[in-house]
């Protein structure tokens, strides 16, 4: 197993045990929704505003800033 292998592994970790509130969220939703969240954070035009205005609507209050730092990989989840 190599070091991409590891990596990997590492980041699937930590996927799960995500500690922010924009991880947790993603864990609390369905297969679909959580698929197109994750699409949506990897889609640099879609601001974190326009994502946390979208999630509002559906009743999940995340804030821009949250977003944002779960994004760049500032937040919990990237420090596992």
């Amino acid at each position: 197993m190599g070091l991409l292998d590891d990596v990997k592994a590492a980041q699937a970790t930590t996927a799960r045990e995500c500690s922010c509130t924009t991880g947790r969220a993603i864990a609390r939703m369905d297969k679909q929704d959580a698929a197109d969240m994750r699409e949506v954070l990897d889609d640099g035009g879609i601001t974190a505003a326009a994502i946390s205005r979208a999630l509002a609507g559906r009743g999940i209050h995340l804030a821009g800033p949250n977003i944002a730092r779960h994004r760049k990989g500032h937040c919990g989840c990237a420090r596992g």
